[in-house]
Parts: C-alpha cells; sequence; structure tokens
C-alpha cells in the first residue's frame, strides 16, 4: 500500500509540537516526514522527495520559514507541494505569504485536518480516510 496515503511534510521545530502533530496526522491517514527547520527541509526537497502537502512553521533556527518559501521559490525544479502555515503570528493572511492557507497557533486538530484535506481536494488529491473515520 506503500504510496497510497498522502504524504506530509511538517516542518517545525519545536520537538513536542512536531512529535504531537506527526502522531495525530498518522492516526488521521497520512504519511509524515519531518524536519526541524527550513534547511532540512530543503535538503530533503532537493534530494527528491515529494510530499502532497507542507506544513511549515514560520519562526525557526537555521532558515526559517519565510526564507524556505523563498528558496521554493526561486528553485522551481522542486516542484513544491502545496504549503499550509503553523504560526501563532496574526500580522498576515496566506494571499501575503503566497500559500495555501494559514492555520494559527494554538490550533484546533479537526481545522488543521480539514485544511490539509482541502488543500488536497484543490490540488485533485483524494484526502486518506482515517483508519477510525465514523467514530
Amino acid at each position: 500500500m506503500e504510496g497510497a496515503r498522502p504524504s506530509v511534510l511538517l516542518v517545525e521545530d519545536d520537538a513536542e509540537v512536531r512529535s504531537s502533530v506527526a502522531e495525530i496526522l498518522e492516526l488521521e491517514g497520512f504519511a509524515v516526514d519531518t524536519a526541524v527547520h527550513g534547511q532540512q527541509a530543503l535538503d530533503k526537497l532537493r534530494s527528491g522527495a515529494s510530499p502532497n502537502v507542507m506544513l511549515l512553521d514560520l519562526m525557526m533556527p537555521v532558515m526559517n520559514g519565510l526564507e524556505l518559501l523563498q528558496h521554493l521559490r526561486a528553485e522551481a525544479e522542486l516542484r513544491p507541494p502545496p504549503v499550509i502555515v503553523l504560526s501563532a503570528n496574526r500580522g498576515y493572511e496566506a494571499e501575503d505569504l503566497g500559500v495555501a492557507a494559514v492555520v494559527r497557533k494554538p490550533f484546533d486538530v479537526d481545522a488543521l485536518v480539514d485544511n490539509i484535506a482541502t488543500v488536497l481536494r484543490k490540488a485533485g488529491q483524494a484526502p486518506p480516510v482515517p483508519p477510525r473515520a465514523g467514530i
């Protein structure tokens, strides 16, 4: 069944948030890969990773989310996935950043999953059916 689940690249420097969100998304039926900062995410994409969606924190060490977005725009050969920004900063909207959506921290898990499903549908991909669907 490899490749059957939509994949998410979660770029988040906070280990607790990264672990919790990854666990939740896996329970929701997603295949999840993680990166602790923008440079690690960029390296994964340059090495051939092709997630269906990227969840991106903005405030990170080494390379922040805004810098990563600049690289994604400059390196068209990466064919970057749709990006959903995860941030506590309320000073901008998705259109300002050129991303698919912005989910504010602290976020509601259902709202995050709904945003990912919406982005997948807009890209012509089906969201996963969670193993616990119907509960």
